[in-house]
């Protein structure tokens, strides 16, 4: 009976396409395994609106309407960002990716040793969801995209990464370290970082 149950909730699980005016075509996601409502904006023409299942239709629509200007103001924001796309011919990718081993490390390990900082070893990666990671190893993972960054902006996302050496967290103590790394300017700065997309 027990799995029975589990496969009429995974029934559960459905997605259609609603139509908002201003806003255009929205993907609703119904899912048994979410216990809070969720907008999500990849991009102007992608948005995905995420519901638990026991949520009744008339409320979900209602809420989204609610926030529709707050999604409007997201969407206009990210029109306006700096989005960065990698080059497609292999040859190009290989070389910036070369590139990329061999001057974000030499700029992290020059910031480390300013603040008297010691890490593992630091990875170079693709990612989409970040600039880049700490880890409890103290290994330092950075985005290769980064180097499409202006440098004070790469600067920054390379001390949050050595301030997480000490904090491994988002902490007060966390901030105010990061802050004083950055002269008092680290809230200016991750505010100009979100107008960056790495994906």
């Amino acid at each position: 009976m027990k799995i029975l149950h589990i496969y009429y909730f995974l029934s559960m699980n459905y997605e259609e396409k609603i139509e908002v005016e201003e806003i255009g075509t929205i993907t609703l996601r119904r899912k048994f395994n979410v216990s809070t409502i969720s907008i999500r904006i990849k991009s102007p023409t992608e948005i995905i609106y995420t519901i638990p299942f026991y949520v009744p239709h008339r409320l979900a629509i209602k809420t989204l309407l609610e926030n529709k200007q707050k999604v409007l103001n997201s969407i206009e924001k990210l029109k306006h960002s700096n989005k960065i796309t990698l080059p497609t011919d292999p040859a190009e990718l290989k070389k910036l990716i070369e590139q990329a081993k061999k001057q974000l490390p030499e700029e992290l390990q020059a910031l480390a040793t300013r603040h008297n900082l010691q890490y593992n070893k630091v990875v170079i990666k693709n990612n989409k969801s970040n600039w880049g990671s700490c880890s409890l190893k103290k290994n330092i993972n950075l985005n290769l995209k980064l180097l499409f960054l202006p440098p004070h902006l790469r600067e920054y996302v390379m001390l949050h990464e050595l301030a997480h050496l000490k904090h491994l967290n988002h902490s007060p103590e966390f901030h105010t370290l990061l802050d004083q790394m950055c002269n008092g300017n680290s809230r200016a700065l991750a505010k100009e970082l979100k107008t960056w997309r790495n994906g």
